[in-house]
């Protein structure tokens, strides 16, 4: 989905009559994507994301937007053009962070495989948006102060549901809880900082649900769906 999300971008960058592999931003995509492939470990064969399969993608969008090109569209083509082809703003930001995190290649190639394993898969945002915000959860000095302070005060719990994972697992579970940002790091500016008004503390299933659908729900949405 990250890579459609990228091409769509393109497609609408460009105008059909520069649909060709010489094309500069066509090859530059082309790269992107394979820089993308290094960063996830992915399996590629020579031809992997090249110009001509950029191209080909573009064609495919063509299509849905004009009736125009190849008509071999995937059903991840329509899923895509029918969430961001009326939605331009929400695109640019989805690819925003798409091209921070594979530009600042920030997890070696082995851990962020592993994490991609056990948990990205399921992260409705993509892989390289789940890397970037586990970073950020694990790299801010202030996250952890957070989280450290609602121990000491006995209020590690999720703020949607309740949930004490120190309560259910015993020692296992002590000091752990996932940290949700009210605000996504795609809408941050490059040197912005987390704000405690931005942070939730929150159980992994509320997590998984706040993410479930764009935009993220809100504290109080969940609650309420909860209480429901």
């Amino acid at each position: 989905m990250e890579e459609l999300i990228l091409a769509l971008e393109l497609y609408f960058k460009l105008s059909p009559n520069q649909f060709e592999e010489t094309n500069s931003q066509i090859i530059e995509l082309s790269l992107l994507l394979n820089k993308r492939a290094d960063i996830l470990n992915l399996d590629k064969s020579e031809k992997f994301r090249n110009p001509v399969g950029v191209k080909s993608k573009l064609n495919n969008f063509l299509f849905l937007d004009k009736g125009k090109g190849r008509s071999n569209i995937s059903t991840n083509d329509r899923l895509i053009w029918g969430e961001y082809s009326q939605n331009k703003q929400k695109l640019c930001q989805e690819a925003k962070i798409i091209r921070r995190g594979i530009e600042e290649r920030s997890i070696p190639i082995q851990s962020s495989k592993a994490i991609l394993d056990q948990e990205a898969s399921d992260f409705p945002e993509g892989s390289i948006h789940y890397y970037i915000h586990k970073r950020h959860e694990r790299n801010t000095k202030f996250i952890r102060q957070i989280k450290n302070t609602a121990e000491k005060n006995g209020q590690l719990h999720c703020e949607i549901c309740g949930f004490d994972f120190h309560q259910t697992y015993g020692d296992i579970g002590k000091g752990f809880i996932e940290c949700h940002h009210l605000k996504p790091l795609s809408e941050y500016d490059a040197d912005e900082k987390t704000t405690k008004e931005n942070l939730v503390l929150i159980c992994s299933n509320c997590h998984k649900m706040v993410h479930k659908y764009r935009p993220w729900l809100g504290r109080n949405e969940l609650k309420k769906i909860l209480k429901n």
